[in-house]
């Protein structure tokens, strides 16, 4: 599964929820290069990783990046852009 090149938005920053199984296999799940947006940068996954670097620390989402939550105008845009 890959999951790249994305804007996220999460009101938690619970992005993967789905995959917390361990280990983690980087031949059949692999994240890069997204945009990740909540309130303050938050980012948990699994109750074992506590921020974006601790999750590229295990070889994901290389080249991704965290921002705080767009607002309702910015997401509407986002939106608009994608489906353009």
């Amino acid at each position: 599964m890959y999951h790249h090149d994305n804007q996220c938005i999460s009101e938690d920053g619970d992005f993967y929820s789905w995959s917390c199984a361990e280990p983690l296999s980087s031949t059949v799940y692999e994240t890069w290069g997204n945009m990740l947006f909540s309130p303050n940068k938050t980012f948990s996954l699994c109750g074992k990783y506590h921020s974006l670097k601790a999750w590229q620390d295990v070889g994901q989402d290389a080249n991704s990046a965290m921002r705080d939550m767009p607002t309702v105008a910015d997401i509407v845009t986002m939106g608009k852009t994608v489906l353009a």
